[in-house]
């Protein structure tokens, strides 16, 4: 009975490490075809023209157009003006960071001198602690 279970569980483990390692190597394989929302584009244009849409029954009160054809364009605009913000913000950003690393800071351990305490405790003319 031990030896079927751990049989099994092996045999889980395996399948498990096997489809991880595929999703893996299939994930590596689209990397150059890949936009920006990770879904696969293909390098010749859509496969299916969007224009297909224009022959569906299914719309509804609205026209073909309305009803698919012009929603899709608008959010695929949205998505686009979206990514160039983002790059936008991106470049901006990496302008800004680039002028804190190039400021002029001092270098850590400027004026410092070791088990130099005196600036905690006052001196009285001449150098000595005043008396009380």
């Amino acid at each position: 009975m031990r030896a079927l279970l751990s049989r099994r569980s092996l045999m889980t483990a395996l399948a498990l490490a096997l489809l991880v390692g595929a999703a893996d190597l299939c994930q590596a394989q689209g990397g150059r075809y890949r936009s920006y929302g990770g879904r696969y584009t293909s390098p010749y244009g859509p496969t299916l023209s969007p224009y297909l849409d224009y022959f569906r029954r299914d719309t509804g009160a609205l026209d073909p157009y309305n009803a698919f054809i012009r929603p899709r364009r608008q959010l695929q605009n949205q998505l686009a003006d979206m990514a160039q913000q983002e790059r936008t913000e991106t470049a901006r950003l990496q302008q800004q960071i680039q002028g804190v690393r190039e400021a002029a800071a001092q270098p850590t351990g400027t004026g410092a001198t070791f088990l130099n305490y005196s600036h905690y405790y006052r001196t009285g003319p001449g150098g000595a602690p005043p008396r009380r």
